[in-house]
């Protein structure tokens, strides 16, 4: 009961690989410990001879789960930069689903004038009234589905930059998972789509 349930089958399927072949195994498994606390574990078992020539087996555990947050550290930094390859003058914020934090890009900080970093994220925007009040509703919503999994989230909403003006903005979300498929980090780019937006409800006014 020890092994995080959703992986037991897999490590079943590995388990059987291995030892029936060579009659040892090795692997990686995340495990969990008495207080609930998910870790990952290195492990590695056997059969062996005991004193009285009966074979035991025996099973070894090594905790890599710092070794596992840093490759996932790395993964996620590669990631971003991935996103961000060939791209400048972004304006973009990054969530950290886990801590509520959101780190933001200088640029967007200074267009909607508000903090670079700040926390208890997405609840802190209502007193930051920097997204309309009329799409905040659907951009939460927005927010929700990145968290819930949805790897790739857009939206079009009017945003109030620093001197109170309406301005139209695309979003693009991609949501980072953990090697658990959970997940952790969400990163959006905004871009500016205002005179597009006038453009069109211009046209439309004309059309009427």
């Amino acid at each position: 009961d020890f092994i995080y349930e959703p992986m037991i089958e897999s490590v079943k399927l590995e388990f059987n690989k291995q030892f029936f072949k060579t009659g040892e195994f090795e692997f990686e498994v995340p495990v969990i410990c008495a207080d609930g606390i998910i870790k990952w574990a290195w492990m590695h078992g056997k059969y062996v001879k005991n004193v009285k020539g009966n074979n035991e087996f025996y099973c070894t555990l090594f905790d890599i789960t710092r070794i596992k947050e840093m490759n996932q550290g790395f993964r996620i930094a590669k990631e971003k930069n991935d996103i961000l390859k060939g791209i400048s003058d972004l304006i973009f914020f990054e969530w950290n689903i886990r801590t509520g934090e959101i780190t933001n890009s200088p640029n967007l900080s200074d267009v909607f004038g508000v903090p670079a970093c700040y926390d208890n994220f997405p609840e802190s925007l209502k007193s930051l009234n920097f997204v309309h009040e009329k799409d905040l509703h659907e951009f939460l919503l927005s927010l929700d589905k990145a968290k819930s999994g949805y790897t790739f989230t857009s939206f079009e909403y009017r945003f109030l930059d620093k001197h109170g003006e309406v301005v139209w903005y695309r979003g693009s979300m991609t949501t980072i998972l953990d090697y658990n498929n959970v997940p952790i980090n969400v990163f959006c780019v905004l871009t500016n789509i205002d005179a597009e937006k006038r453009k069109l409800e211009n046209a439309e006014e004309s059309a009427r």
